[in-house]
């Protein structure tokens, strides 16, 4: 149950943090690009994109610097606080994270695939700087076709 309540908290959190949706206008007359307009409701624009593309960088971070340094401290040289305080980080970016990209398949009405990839990004090394590339990719299309 309060697991619960602290993704109904994060949730409430990411809301805050990614601001009120402006209306946009997808044009009709726009054939020349392959980006599916359908994918994106006319109230979208790039905001959830842009601050999931920003968590995702921080969390990537976050667990490489787990990996590669708080680790080895902890067990090679006998630091185990290294570990605990950049767990707590990672472990707070990566809730974020996940939950970011479920806001973001909620309201750009992404397939279940796509939320799936960004979670198991979250789960990899190095993973959520290749699924941002993905996402820097669907920021400039949604752009390129809002007016």
């Amino acid at each position: 149950m309060k697991a619960l309540q602290q993704l109904k908290y994060t949730l409430t959190l990411i809301k805050i943090f990614s601001g009120k949706l402006s209306k946009s206008i997808i044009p009709d007359s726009d054939k020349s690009s392959s980006f599916d307009k359908n994918l994106i409701p006319n109230c979208m624009n790039v905001q959830t994109i842009r601050l999931l593309r920003k968590t995702g960088i921080a969390e990537g971070i976050s667990f490489l610097i787990l990996l590669l340094i708080a680790m080895p401290l902890k067990y090679g040289f006998g630091m185990p606080l290294a570990v605990k305080y950049t767990g707590w980080a990672h472990g707070f970016l990566f809730v974020m994270y996940v939950a970011l990209a479920y806001y973001a398949k909620e309201s750009y009405h992404w397939p279940f695939k796509k939320f799936l990839m960004a979670f198991l990004a979250a789960w990899l090394p190095l993973g959520t700087f290749f699924f941002d590339a993905r996402l820097k990719k669907d920021e400039k299309d949604i752009l390129k076709n809002n007016l």
